[in-house]
């Protein structure tokens, strides 16, 4: 006694768990703001009160024979042999936790977006408000809880969930209209692998993971999201094949994309037997034009952002026909000499202050395009009105923004962009109200996942020899 009961030595003969145990009374009558007392016969209550079945009396040294199991109710200490071989306890590593724990923690997910940060403050006050004294033995560790996260959301029963709301899309014709984006940042960190060349990754260029697809429908519900190795067009479509039904891959008529070209829409209609055309997102232009001015708003990009906003504009007096057949790559198609010329402004930037502000001022937000010239007119106009914001290089591309918007005005990148019109005219007006702009909504998924991914610490996929 006189040897280590003493303060400078921690030291309990059950062992480590309920010293634990003192730790978390001790910081629990804190927050209470009570007086800390009795803290080793508190324990040893905790301890002896919840484990199950009892271990027996004359054995002093139990810390082996003791686990420690997260409940909806509280954290309970539970003998190893019921912990590893009952049905009702989970192991996932070195924690344990009950179906309720696992309820629990599914929900508080779901409603907190998988920031787990707020997961873990909110877990551990549902904890404590049960009455639990020793809520603070909770993971303070993201890594803890991530397993946990990823072992509930692997589980049957969540993935018999998953499957029955994807019926219910398919029931609902969400597969309509698809939009396709990828992101690299949040597979940046993965280690192993080189961003920048693959001679100098661990894998080979099929195993990598340097994008996560994401795909959303017709109303932006999330319809899938998978890992891919490059966003090639073999790729792509292999993972949309993969991760797809053959009812969904029946339904797909339009592709809303940030890279539509006619290899890809070959590679998909193998897929999607009714697949009609792609479309070129609108959005994509304006954020390219805000990596030049470090992702701020200016007067230009707002003018910008109205001249793309029209091609996610519907007339009820037209029809799909107003605007011609679906664009699918032709060509032959080419600039009639006015729309050249108009073009050439842009790169000129040639176009007169007062015909600029001429056509800023009628420009009509709330309809679409009507014809290739006026959407080429309004360019020009916007290279002459803000000639100090053109000429600043976005990073990324790497050139000038005018550059970017005469790029934006070839044949080929308008009708592409004149499918989305063309797509929201050939669907019925109770289709449209929920469609999303592009890949608009999948940039919104990506910011999420970016945020998300900000508050998790990665671990190498290698464990060191």
């Amino acid at each position: 006694m006189t040897t280590y009961h003493v303060p400078s030595t921690q030291f309990c003969c059950s062992g480590t768990k309920q010293l634990k145990v003192v730790i978390a009374l001790y910081d629990n009558d804190i927050l209470m703001r009570q007086v800390p007392c009795k803290l080793l016969s508190r324990s040893a209550e905790i301890v002896r009160n919840t484990v199950f079945p009892e271990i027996q009396s004359n054995i002093m040294i139990i810390d082996k024979l003791l686990r420690v199991v997260f409940d909806h109710d509280g954290i309970k200490f539970v003998n190893a042999d019921y912990a590893i071989n009952d049905e009702i306890v989970r192991r996932v590593g070195n924690l344990f936790y009950t179906r309720t724990f696992a309820e629990l923690l599914f929900r508080e997910v779901l409603i907190y977006n998988g920031r787990m940060k707020s997961v873990q403050q909110r877990i551990a006050i549902q904890v404590a408000s049960q009455g639990c004294e020793i809520a603070n033995l909770l993971p303070v560790n993201g890594k803890s809880w991530w397993a946990m996260v990823e072992d509930v959301f692997a589980s049957p029963a969540v993935q018999a969930l998953r499957y029955v709301l994807l019926a219910e899309l398919e029931t609902h014709t969400e597969y309509t209209s698809i939009s396709i984006d990828a992101t690299l940042r949040i597979c940046l960190s993965i280690l192993g692998q080189s961003a920048k060349k693959d001679t100098a990754s661990a894998y080979s260029a099929g195993d990598s993971v340097k994008r996560v697809l994401s795909v959303k429908g017709r109303t932006g519900a999330v319809l899938a999201m998978m890992p891919m190795s490059a966003e090639t067009s073999e790729v792509v479509t292999k993972a949309l094949s993969d991760n797809m039904s053959v009812i969904a891959k029946q339904q797909v008529k339009f592709v809303f994309c940030d890279n539509a070209s006619p290899t890809l829409l070959t590679h998909l209609s193998t897929i999607f037997p009714v697949l009609e055309t792609l479309a070129l997102d609108p959005v994509h232009l304006p954020i390219v034009y805000e990596y030049s001015t470090w992702r701020k708003r200016t007067p230009g990009s707002i003018f910008l952002r109205t001249i793309m906003a029209k091609f996610n504009k519907r007339d009820n007096t037209r029809t799909a026909n107003s605007w011609g057949p679906f664009y699918c790559g032709d060509s032959t198609d080419k600039l009639d000499k006015a729309e050249s010329i108009m073009r050439q402004k842009i790169l000129d930037r040639s176009m007169s202050s007062t015909r600029a502000t001429t056509i800023q001022n009628a420009l009509k937000g709330d309809q679409p395009w009507y014809t290739r010239i006026d959407y080429i007119e309004s360019l020009a106009a916007l290279v002459a009105l803000y000639p100090s914001e053109v000429t600043r290089i976005a990073p990324g591309p790497n050139k000038q923004v005018y550059r970017i918007l005469w790029s934006a005005a070839a044949i080929d990148r308008i009708e592409w962009m004149f499918n989305n019109m063309r797509i929201r005219h050939s669907m019925a007006a109770s289709e449209c109200t929920l469609l999303p702009s592009g890949t608009a909504s999948n940039e919104a998924l990506h910011a999420e996942l970016y945020r998300c991914f900000r508050t998790t610490i990665h671990t190498s996929v290698y464990s060191s020899p």
